[in-house]
């Protein structure tokens, strides 16, 4: 049997917690003997897109058993190209958006242009349900992952939703 985590990250978050180190994640994985995980670095989300993913890259050489996700930020229109090719060549399987913590909408016609980017690809595209306003002010919207499929839909693309409880 074979155990597959398509919901890990690490790095930088508000504080320097060495917990949430890829040291930390590898550990983790190899004490409950995780076989593969999907990982991102939290840089790429919160900080610098380009710099997180180069951190996402470096942990995927360090340990073989971590799949990179990349994080691509429809407000960075003007690199959005260039970095999707560079994830692509980096050995990209997935795609995590974060519309609530980066502020864009799946409804808005950046999220639409990011997706024709993708189109063919045949990349997985990640959201976690927790990410939108409402979760966050503790209301959740029922309506997300239809919002979620109506803004996909078309695209090809296969659509993973985590944190659906």
């Amino acid at each position: 049997m074979h155990i597959i985590d398509i919901n890990t990250s690490f790095g930088k978050r508000v504080d320097p917690d060495p917990r949430y180190g890829i040291e930390a994640l590898a550990a983790v994985l190899d004490s409950h003997a995780v076989a593969l995980a999907l990982s991102y670095a939290t840089r790429a989300v919160y900080y610098d897109m380009r710099a997180g993913n180069d951190d996402t890259f470096a942990a995927a050489r360090r340990y073989p058993h971590i799949l990179p996700v990349a994080i691509l930020n429809p407000h960075n229109f003007e690199t959005l190209d260039a970095e999707w090719q560079r994830c692509r060549a980096h050995g990209t399987r997935a795609v995590r958006l974060f519309p609530m913590s980066q502020r864009w909408s799946v409804s808005n016609i950046v999220f639409q242009s990011l997706l024709k980017r993708l189109e063919g690809s045949g990349i997985c595209l990640i959201f976690s349900l927790a990410d939108n306003d409402f979760f966050a002010a503790g209301v959740p919207d029922h309506d997300y992952p239809a919002k979620i499929a109506r803004a996909t839909a078309g695209s090809g693309l296969s659509v993973i939703l985590t944190d659906t409880n």
